[in-house]
């Protein structure tokens, strides 16, 4: 039987395959793009505008024994002088689509509008011709080779990858390859390349995996056992963020933070930390959806609680000290080490009242998580994520017992998952059957299949040879309550957190 994560990632091939041939939206027409080589000078470059060019360094071919130009387009910054480094950011597209995509769907000025944004082509062509990042070490080097040749051209400071799907999963198997060589990376949508190290060189750069619950063609699942592998085994710069009832690309609102948190844990600048932390407990919009991001900012926080004369290992179980010593220009002032406490005991305290009020519901000890489904469901497992690493959270976790029965659920929700596959029971009944058996053993698995509560209603409405019983359908009523008890959970986390007061 194969394993809960390869099931996820066949089911993903399978779901994004369709997608990229049926969903991706027009792209601009080359010819709309103006051109412009960055060797010859940025001087008369405008910012905010669109150029194309073609790199030097050139992509793989996987059809013809030659090598294929590697396009990209890039945009600059509003105040922008080619002698002053900026950040620079290089966007590594889907499947289905090309270089171009970057620009059309985060636009300059919205997307990171005080960085260099480059987005450039796969660094192989497929067999229908069309870009892609293949997962091994050929694609890595020319990836490497493209990063050096950006940085030769345009002036920069940290260099960061923003990937999506499969261009995400590149971009965390790059960090991996060559983790020198860039400051972090975003991935959105995507989870890591199935078998690549989660120690050595990959633990030594920051990683946010940004994911919405509510996507269909990439299972959040993907990023969601990412980051628990990752974690598992040592990562401390590994964050999930959790983005509750998105279902596709997030919107620059919510990726800028991302980035500028990656920014955040490699800065020297221990004010520029701060300030990112301040900014990372502020909420979106009171429309949205997604809460501020407490584990985030707490991780940038441990910056300052690090003893400063310790050796500069990332990914060796603690963040990065800042490096500059009394009365240099970035030292750590016993000032700013009060305000970075404060902050941190004001999301302590935050995640305090989720404990309590889920204390109040009945989950206090670990013989409540094996009692029928908690209530308060869906505020545990967003808790869970948005305040990983957070002390009074992850003593709570422990006290529940909460790692261990979270992988026991994990491997129960194979049975879940495997409703979906193709060996899947044919009968709505025996399907029903199965469901209802392994939901009161995986509800503590967050990640369901896409579409997975209304193909039990489905099943449950079937009529004529293969109908569930009446009794069958009486056992099923559990999946009712779970449904009930993730949306409640949440509704009651939500209300909470809007309560926050940011700083």
């Amino acid at each position: 039987m194969p394993s809960l994560a390869a099931l996820i990632a066949t089911l993903a091939i399978a779901l994004g395959a369709a997608a990229s041939a049926s969903a991706q939206p027009p792209l601009p027409d080359p010819q709309t793009i103006q051109q412009l080589n960055p060797a010859e000078g940025l001087d008369n470059a405008k910012p905010g505008v669109v150029y194309r060019a073609v790199a030097e360094t050139k992509g793989l071919s996987t059809v013809r024994a030659r090598v294929a130009p590697l396009r990209y387009t890039f945009a600059l910054p509003e105040g922008f002088k080619p002698d002053e480094p900026r950040n620079l950011v290089i966007v590594l597209h889907g499947l289905g689509v090309d270089y171009r995509w970057g620009h059309a769907r985060l636009a300059p000025g919205a997307f990171r509008p005080a960085d260099i944004v480059v987005c450039v082509d796969g660094t192989s062509e497929a067999d229908d011709a069309m870009r892609i990042f293949r997962l091994d070490n050929a694609d890595a080097v020319v990836m490497r080779d493209f990063i050096l040749e950006a940085s030769r051209r345009f002036p920069t400071n940290r260099i960061i990858l923003v990937g999506y799907r499969q261009g995400a999963r590149f971009a965390v198997l790059f960090a991996g390859a060559f983790p020198r060589l860039i400051d972090g990376v975003v991935a959105i949508a995507s989870g890591t390349a199935e078998g690549m190290p989660m120690t050595g060189g990959v633990q030594a750069v920051p990683l946010v995996l940004a994911h919405g619950t509510a996507d269909e063609e990439t299972p959040y699942a993907l990023s969601l056992d990412a980051v628990n592998a990752l974690t598992s085994q040592g990562h401390v710069m590994a964050m999930l963020r959790r983005l509750p009832g998105i279902d596709t690309l997030p919107d620059p609102a919510v990726l800028n933070p991302c980035v500028d948190w990656v920014t955040a844990m490699m800065t020297d600048d221990p004010r520029q930390a701060l300030a990112t932390a301040r900014a990372l407990l502020r909420p979106l919009g009171k429309a949205s959806p997604v809460p501020p991001a407490f584990h985030m900012a707490r991780a940038i926080l441990r910056r300052f609680e690090v003893d400063p004369k310790a050796k500069r290992e990332p990914g060796k179980n603690r963040v990065c000290a800042f490096l500059a010593k009394p009365g240099e220009e970035h030292e750590v002032t016993p000032e700013l080490k009060k305000e970075a406490w404060d902050l941190a005991l004001l999301i302590e305290s935050h995640a305090q009242r989720h404990v309590q009020a889920l204390k109040e519901s009945g989950l206090k000890d670990p013989a409540d998580l094996d009692k029928p489904i908690p209530a308060r469901l869906g505020h545990l497992l967003a808790l869970r994520e948005d305040f990983r690493g957070v002390d009074s959270v992850e003593a709570y976790l422990t006290t529940l017992g909460f790692a261990e029965r979270w992988t026991a659920h994990a491997e129960a929700a194979l049975d879940i998952w495997g409703l979906f596959g193709d060996n899947a029971p044919t009968s709505p009944a025996a399907r029903l059957d199965q469901a209802a058996s392994a939901i009161p053993k995986a509800y503590l698995y967050e990640p369901m299949p896409p579409g997975f509560f209304a193909a039990t209603v489905q099943w449950g409405a079937a009529e004529g040879p293969g109908a569930p019983s009446p009794d069958a359908k009486a056992r099923a009523k559990v999946i009712e309550e779970w449904a009930r008890a993730i949306e409640d959970g949440e509704k009651a986390y939500r209300d909470l957190w809007r309560e926050f007061q940011a700083p």
